[in-house]
């Protein structure tokens, strides 16, 4: 559960509601994932937008934890790097 969820809760309690609910459990009790494509998809957009976001900002644009958010962004740096390892293919020269 992140940060952002229980802070939710908190100031729902602190303005008398009594009944908070998770919008984001399924039916089955267990929570939604986060990094969904189109999450996945929303981080990539805002680093290419801006290469020196946090990942605070990030994570606080998209209403995520930071630690969703960074393994996103770790996973894209991966997959980006392993796809521009041989641009052209790998080397056949010595």
């Amino acid at each position: 559960m992140s940060k952002q969820q229980v802070a939710k809760w908190c100031r729902s309690f602190q303005a008398g509601k009594e009944h908070v609910e998770n919008r984001n459990m399924k039916a089955s009790g267990r929570p939604s994932s986060s990094r969904t494509d189109i999450n996945t998809a929303r981080v990539e957009e805002i680093i290419q937008r801006d290469r020196r976001v946090t990942v605070r900002e990030i994570a606080s644009e998209l209403d995520l934890s930071y630690g969703t958010c960074l393994s996103m962004i770790l996973q894209f740096v991966v997959h980006k790097e392993s796809t521009n390892a041989f641009p052209g293919g790998p080397s056949t020269h010595h």
